[in-house]
């Protein structure tokens, strides 16, 4: 398994970890959506399956209500995105983990390197 599918793997993880739903036929990059303090967040990756030109490992994300989400973490203050993006794929698996905890007040016991 290459590291980009070892890292898609471990987002779905979480995600199913964290008790984020599936979003069937989502016409935006989200496939997922978790319900948190302030509302909804939709998340999702956007990756180049070509393990030679990953250069950076992204997961994006937005929360359906800004005003609500401003007062939890720095989201765009206009569309409430908030989005992940590291050349070290294990750096943004854990920076995504803790923002999860963070925003659904949920601890997902979980670290492992891929």
């Amino acid at each position: 398994m290459t590291k980009i599918q070892r890292f898609i793997k471990a987002v779905e993880k979480m995600a199913k970890k964290i008790g984020a739903e599936p979003i069937e036929n989502s016409v935006l990059s989200y496939k997922f959506k978790v319900d948190t303090k302030v509302g909804p967040y939709m998340f999702g990756l956007h990756h180049n399956r070509d393990e030679k030109r990953v250069k950076v490992y992204s997961i994006f994300g937005r929360f359906d209500d800004v005003d609500k989400a401003k007062e939890v973490c720095d989201c765009n203050p206009y569309s409430g995105k908030h989005n992940f993006h590291y050349f070290n794929a294990n750096h943004c698996l854990d920076f995504f983990q803790d923002f999860l905890e963070d925003v659904t007040g949920k601890d997902m016991g979980m670290r492992k390197e891929i």
